[in-house]
């Protein structure tokens, strides 16, 4: 299982970039988790613009297939 950090507005997740983007969770800028005090950063100057921002921690579970018919098969 592996943490990851993401950060959530009403309009969406953040996507770093110049200028950043609010996008669906898939499209989303990810951390680890030992990049927290940059992401809080990042929440911090989106406070200053006024976007209330909240943290969120995904847990990936990871799994291996030999191919993508072997991943279609498990998906049902």
């Amino acid at each position: 299982m592996i943490k990851m950090l993401a950060i959530k507005t009403e309009a969406g997740y953040y996507k770093e970039g110049d200028p950043y983007m609010m996008v669906d969770l898939p499209r989303a800028s990810v951390y680890p988790p030992e990049k927290a005090e940059y992401v809080q950063g990042i929440m911090t100057g989106l406070k200053q613009q006024g976007v209330a921002s909240r943290l969120v921690e995904m847990h990936i579970s990871l799994t291996e297939w030999e191919d993508i018919s072997a991943w279609r098969s498990s998906q049902i």
